[in-house]
């Protein structure tokens, strides 16, 4: 639309131009006409006056001429050393660090950071509004989860003894259509309500990363809205200093620093978080990334084959924190996904001590991938498969979608073992898949 506006723009001049051009060239050409039946009557002298004049006129508008392009030479220059400023300024806010610096759980090169410039960043993050970009990773800001970053307290923006009276009554008549409960008011708080308005996180959003261009409805629509005053309102979590974070280690590479972090009790892994610094003491730092160290506690890290895609999944095999069965996790562009613990509820197959494999495929063309393991059970190899589901469930008007793995049934891998010599996954799989009704009536 914006080139066709200009395109019609330029017409317009143009036959303006051409307009008044021909108007001028028709006066020029009367005048000139006139001129030469009054010079013909001069006398000799008045033809050279004339003829000076003339010459004289031309010397002015040679000189006029030079004047203009000297000056249009100048502006040009001067737009010239404008757009370089304004090329320098903005490469102020560039990251320093190698984009493909984010496949590596290393740390960039650069100076390493003081203890004194580690506490710094550490009480950044230890302040509500930024403490929830340390929990889900992120490669680059536009795959923040804002849910998670708001979790903690909506990260301060707004407390229920600010919000409107009437959005909160708005809000629990929402509530109690999906059958949930009133929240109730303490002296005129409402505890673990938060709020925010359109323009406030909007605000937050650029002064986090730096993002103008944003759909406010589209990052908030877990969220409920109330339109007469843009609030958006949730129950939060306003609780977070239990997991306090260490600032373990640290580089600065001109304006951009990579920190990694740690956390005091349940998170398990590791962060590394890119910065840039933005020379404003009210705001010190934008987020750029997020990555999560998972390879620090992985005990082996397997490339799965997806049968359904024909895709490859970075997959980790860890042990829990009491260290008495592995888990399988897959991992989502280097930080974890999926997680299936390796051990039987019914403890038929307690003592898993390895995993062999694992695979994606589509066993009973449901459109779901599912997860198929080989693993060592008392030296044997035991297979297990953990069904793909698609948990559906409305909110407040809205149905949401959640993907996950079903705990594999005993059954299904005595079924497999009674059935099928070659436990791997590719024979497993070729089972399965033939006999596709008998592995659907386990689960119906």
């Amino acid at each position: 639309m914006k080139k066709k506006l200009i395109k019609m723009l330029v017409a317009s001049m143009a036959t303006t131009m051409l307009l008044s051009g021909c108007d001028a060239s028709l006066k020029l050409n009367d005048k000139d006409d006139a001129t030469e039946e009054t010079s013909e009557e001069l006398p000799e002298e008045s033809a050279d006056e004339a003829s000076t004049e003339d010459s004289v006129d031309e010397e002015k508008e040679s000189e006029d001429t030079e004047k203009e392009e000297e000056e249009s030479e100048d502006t040009t220059e001067a737009e010239e050393e404008a757009e370089d400023t304004a090329e320098e300024n903005d490469n102020l806010y560039e990251c320093n660090a190698d984009p493909g610096e984010w496949e590596s759980p290393e740390l960039m090169e650069g100076d390493a950071l003081t203890q004194e410039e580690l506490d710094d960043i550490q009480d950044f993050f230890s302040k509500v509004e930024n403490y929830g970009f340390t929990s889900d990773p992120f490669k680059t800001v536009y795959d923040i989860d804002w849910g998670s970053v708001l979790h903690f307290e909506m990260a301060g923006l707004g407390y229920s003894r600010d919000c409107p009276e009437e959005a909160i009554d708005a809000f629990n008549d929402a509530r109690e259509e999906v059958g949930l409960g009133r929240i109730t008011a303490y002296d005129g708080y409402y505890e673990d309500l938060y709020f925010t308005t359109g323009d406030n996180f909007k605000a937050f959003v650029e002064a986090k990363t730096g993002m103008t261009d944003i759909d406010v409805s589209e990052m908030l629509k877990d969220y409920f809205y109330y339109e007469p005053d843009d609030v958006y309102l949730a129950c939060a979590d306003p609780f977070f200093n239990d997991d306090a974070i260490t600032c373990e280690k640290g580089v600065r590479k001109e304006n951009t620093i990579q920190v990694e972090i740690s956390y005091g009790s349940s998170n398990y892994y590791n962060r590394r978080i890119t910065l840039l610094e933005t020379g404003d003491s009210d705001n010190p730092y934008q987020l750029v990334s997020c990555r999560q160290l998972w390879e620090k506690e992985a005990v082996e890290i397997l490339i799965v084959d997806n049968t359904y895609s024909d895709e490859t999944i970075l997959c980790s095999v860890r042990y829990g924190e009491d260290n008495k069965y592995p888990s399988v996790q897959l991992m989502n562009d280097y930080y974890t996904g999926e997680k299936r613990d390796i051990c039987a509820e019914d403890k038929e197959y307690p003592e898993v001590t390895d995993v062999i494999d694992v695979a994606l495929c589509d066993l009973d063309n449901d459109g779901l991938s599912d997860l198929i393991v080989t693993a060592v059970c008392d030296g044997d190899t035991v297979p297990l498969i953990f069904k793909g589901y698609e948990n559906v469930h409305e909110s407040y008007g809205k149905t949401y979608r959640d993907f996950e793995y079903l705990s594999y049934k005993t059954d299904v891998t005595e079924w497999i073992c009674d059935n099928v010599d070659s436990m791997t996954t590719d024979g497993i799989i070729d089972f399965v898949t033939e006999n596709k009704e008998d592995f659907e009536e386990f689960y119906n």
